[in-house]
């Protein structure tokens, strides 16, 4: 029974520890620049009339075009070689006769995790999805790329490497 009583505090005790291991090593990698935030953006989209998307646009809902995108784009780096970039969307619809705003249909994830091999040269794993939120894909429940990419960079200049998507 005490040990049950004991349980919990061990648990704490072992978390207050692990957090002050991880604040350590945080604090050791920022003097020795070891993460590096790239680009944190915020954008807003309004596609023209008539945009088609299957996700917004032909699930099934009449009267429906694209609306908007609100998207959220995250990119670091880890010791100057490794690279995570996050971009998080999701997409509106509107309805096409009043053009007033519909909702959202679909949230997505492009992510890219890999290393920089040399100044012009990636290998890296980029992961796309686009979740469907009230509405089934017809052949599945919602898009999906995983793959594994070499990327060859011609021409970069450092402002313009900020984003990769």
């Amino acid at each position: 029974m005490v040990v049950a009583c004991l349980q919990p505090l061990y648990l704490l005790k072992l978390l207050m520890k692990w957090l002050n291991k991880v604040f350590l090593l945080l604090l050791l990698s920022s003097s020795v620049n070891a993460f590096e935030l790239r680009q944190v953006d915020i954008s807003l989209e309004r596609f023209f009339s008539g945009g088609v998307d299957p996700l917004v646009t032909q699930n099934g809902l009449p009267n429906r075009t694209m609306g908007e995108r609100l998207a959220l784009n995250v990119n670091t780096t880890f010791f100057k070689y490794f690279y995570w970039d996050n971009y998080v969307h999701g997409t509106t619809d509107r309805y096409l006769d009043s053009g007033s705003a519909g909702q959202f249909r679909s949230v997505g994830l492009q992510m890219r995790l890999g290393i920089n091999l040399f100044d012009n040269v990636q290998i890296g794993y980029k992961h796309h999805s686009q979740h469907t939120l009230d509405t089934t894909y017809i052949n599945g429940p919602w898009p999906r790329e995983d793959s594994i990419e070499l990327k060859f960079i011609l021409l970069s200049n450092k402002t313009s490497r900020a984003s990769f998507f």
